[in-house]
């Protein structure tokens, strides 16, 4: 891309940066963000009949919790480096 415009020669950098704060291999082949899968490995999973399971068990519940908390500090982090970025 920054062949057609030398302003996106950031991407690339930015991309690893982001790359490394929220990683999307998806092992399973699902097409799901790491962090999903790994929620779901941990039993907090996405599928319906584990949320009310979760929200029923107070330390799934506080895994679950944890681990939202835990992405959106990286998510803000991402939006950070985003805003600072010149592009």
């Amino acid at each position: 891309m920054n062949e057609l415009n030398p302003r996106y020669s950031e991407l690339p950098e930015l991309h690893g940066m982001i790359q490394k704060l929220i990683p999307t291999e998806n092992p399973d082949r699902s097409g799901r963000n790491l962090f999903w899968i790994r929620l779901d490995e941990s039993g907090e999973g996405m599928d319906m009949n584990a949320v009310r399971e979760t929200m029923r068990d107070k330390d799934k519940r506080n895994k679950a919790a944890a681990a939202f908390r835990d992405y959106a500090k990286q998510i803000d982090r991402v939006v950070k480096l985003l805003s600072e970025a010149d592009l």
